[in-house]
């Protein structure tokens, strides 16, 4: 019996602490929970489309802040298509993204850049160099943004 009393409040005491730990650990997991359903919160996302009788672009883009990812297709008539993912930032009303995506059987990854007006982008172009493996803008700063195909902002419901 002398050795069981010990025993006993040695486990109690075991317990007791890995129940401390664990309500410590559900706490940092409810608090990260909290930042993810934060950030999510913050989240912005807006869908974009233009059709023609031939081609077509779709943009779904998520913003959170200054950074922004989505994905884009793009169907031109007579050219192999592509879609992927992009990744990059909002610089003012200006997006400037990598392009990952699949043409041709051909993983590439490119530049890109869309200027937000009201509820369009309007596609940025400019003279682009290879650097890393990537298609970049040579100058940024020099981009054209040509209100030839505006991508209108739609429901992303659809």
């Amino acid at each position: 019996m002398k050795i069981f009393i010990p025993l006993l409040t040695a486990f109690i005491f075991t317990a007791c602490n890995a129940n401390m730990a664990t309500v410590a650990e559900n706490k940092d997991s409810l608090t990260d929970v909290k930042k993810i359903s934060e950030a999510k919160s913050l989240s912005e996302k807006h869908c974009y489309e233009n059709y023609s009788e031939k081609d077509s672009v779709k943009l779904e883009l998520i913003t959170n802040e200054n950074n922004a990812t989505g994905t884009l297709q793009i169907k031109l008539f007579n050219k192999d298509g592509n879609k992927g993912t992009f990744i990059g930032k909002m610089r003012g009303d200006t997006l400037i993204a990598d392009y990952i995506f699949m043409s041709e059987g051909t993983r590439s990854i490119r530049q890109i850049a869309y200027l937000k007006r009201n509820k369009t982008l309007i596609e940025g172009y400019g003279n682009v160099v290879a650097k890393d493996g990537k298609m970049v803008f040579k100058n940024i700063a020099t981009l054209n943004f040509k209100d030839i195909t505006p991508l209108v902002e739609v429901s992303c419901d659809k």
